[in-house]
């Protein structure tokens, strides 16, 4: 009698699964994918701290990403220099990412990523913060506008 009930919600457990497409954990089919090569330009919008006099005004961007889900990992290239980058696609379809890389006398930090996708076309802003290993420099912020960001592979 117990192994026919135990039989019965074994069968009953895998039509649920079943229903749910066999995996509780699968990608969400209405989130936009990234995944892919990006490329394009950024252009500075916003700068705070003692260096923002010589702080680029714009420069070249490069987005390789790979998405799993709603889980998105890669590499920002700003201006060739690449920086390990992770995040997720939320529930409005914006990615936000977040990242860093020590370079030299400071760290390089990507945030306050919030980009949407529209074809192959991206846009949106970014934070760059640059701080420097002595504390007495401080740190610089360069908020960033995306420009002319499409797909390419």
């Amino acid at each position: 009698m117990h192994r026919n009930l135990l039989v019965q919600l074994i069968g009953a457990a895998s039509i649920v699964v079943a229903a749910c497409g066999g995996s509780p954990t699968g990608p969400d089919s209405d989130l936009p994918n990234y995944q892919g090569v990006w490329q394009g330009a950024w252009v500075q919008s916003s700068c705070t701290g003692a260096a923002c006099d010589v702080a680029y005004p714009s420069g070249a961007l490069r987005l390789t990403l790979t998405q799993s889900g709603a889980t998105v990992q890669g590499i920002v290239e700003i201006d060739a220099l690449p920086i390990p980058a992770a995040g997720s696609v939320n529930s409005d379809g914006a990615l936000s990412l977040t990242g860093s890389v020590n370079q030299g006398a400071a760290t390089i930090r990507v945030g306050n990523w919030s980009t949407i996708r529209s074809g192959d076309r991206l846009t949106g802003t970014f934070a760059l913060t640059l701080v420097p290993t002595d504390p007495q420099i401080g740190s610089q912020t360069v908020g960033v506008t995306l420009q002319n960001v499409t797909k390419t592979s």
